[in-house]
């Protein structure tokens, strides 16, 4: 977000990308899936897990309500706008979307909405949905499908 806003702001013009891989996102935040996120790098002991979760959902409220008092649109929330703004980011480059119905950490439904969204902008989007595979995990399921994809990708752009 941050390139593309120093980009636009020293070039008056939007940032030209070929090509664009956006794997298992992007995502809306909620209680769940943000928590889910972060609760990764959390101890697998079922108590100190259980205070770190709690610990997190607290956090997670606390942020909410900051940026509700402060009018301010969460990071990634502007994220996804800006990727599909035609003034940060423009229309020529290539998007592949990669996800997955079984990712705990970013809603599918929110991936789909965003590549139809970039589509309806004018951005050549495709999305591919693996079975099975978790958060930025497509790889580790089937290497060979999604190497080829990418292949396609930067092949087509």
């Amino acid at each position: 977000m941050l390139i593309l806003q120093q980009w636009k702001e020293r070039s008056e013009t939007p940032l030209s990308v070929q090509a664009m891989i956006l794997d298992s996102s992007p995502g809306i935040p909620t209680l769940s899936r943000t928590v889910a996120a972060m609760a990764v790098s959390l101890p697998k002991n079922p108590i100190l897990r259980f205070l770190g979760v709690m610990t997190l959902r607290v956090l997670y409220l606390f942020f909410i309500l900051a940026y509700e008092l402060s009018r301010r649109v969460d990071w990634v929330r502007r994220m996804r706008a800006f990727l599909n703004d035609p003034a940060y980011l423009d229309t020529t480059g290539r998007r592949l979307y990669i996800f997955s119905q079984e990712d705990p950490m970013v809603d599918w439904r929110d991936v789909v909405s965003h590549a139809e969204d970039a589509k309806s902008k004018g951005y050549e989007s495709e999305m591919e949905i693996f079975k099975g595979s978790g958060h930025c995990s497509h790889m580790l399921l089937d290497g060979q499908k999604y190497w080829a994809l990418v292949k396609q990708t930067w092949e087509a752009a």
